[in-house]
Parts: C-alpha cells; sequence; structure tokens
C-alpha cells in the first residue's frame, strides 16, 4: 500500500515537471515570436495563453496538482508510521490533509 502511494506521489511530481516545462516552453515561443513583429497584435497566438480560459485552466490545473501532492506527502508519512502510528491515531490531519484538498478541487464557485 505505502509503495502505491509513493509511485502515486512520484508520478504527480513527474507530471508538474513536465507540465511546467511545457508551459514555460510554450510561454517562451509566443513571446520570442512576439519580439520580431511590430506590434504583440499582429501576431496570431501572443494572447493565447493569457486569456482568460487558459489562465483558468492553468490555475486550476495548479491547485489540483498541489492538493495531490500535500495529500501524497501526508498519506506517505501516515502510511509509514503504521496502522498505529500517530497521524493514523489523529482524525485532525486526515480532514486537513487528505479531505480539504480533493474537496476545494470539487467545490464549484459560486
Amino acid at each position: 500500500m505505502l509503495a502505491g502511494i509513493v509511485l502515486q506521489l512520484i508520478s504527480m511530481l513527474a507530471f508538474v515537471l513536465v507540465a511546467g516545462h511545457f508551459y514555460l516552453a510554450a510561454r517562451a515561443a509566443v513571446v520570442g515570436r512576439a519580439a520580431y513583429a511590430h506590434s504583440f497584435d499582429t501576431v496570431s497566438g501572443v494572447d493565447s495563453l493569457t486569456t482568460k480560459p487558459v489562465r483558468t485552466l492553468i490555475h486550476t490545473l495548479t491547485l489540483a496538482s498541489m492538493a495531490i501532492i500535500v495529500r501524497g506527502v501526508y498519506r506517505t508519512v501516515e502510511l509509514a508510521q503504521g496502522w498505529h502510528g500517530y497521524t493514523m491515531r489523529h482524525e485532525a490531519f486526515f480532514d486537513l490533509l487528505d479531505v480539504s484538498g480533493p474537496h476545494v478541487c470539487v467545490e464549484e464557485p459560486h
């Protein structure tokens, strides 16, 4: 069980690194392309990474990724301590670190 949580944590960290690299590379390519134009308005795609839907997607992906990583770290520590460990016996850790992250990601904004 512990190995599965550790594998999930490693794969999530790898995803965050790849996604971050992709975003930075795409952003650099767009800015680099715009540097040769007379105006930002003349280059197609310059604002494509800064539109509201794309920013919302990036912020949501960042929040969800952080919640999954925090949960993975918590679960790794919890399972490493065993079934009678400190974090397993105190529900406040579970409520704060295991439940609140997914709840924030699933909750619809009002």
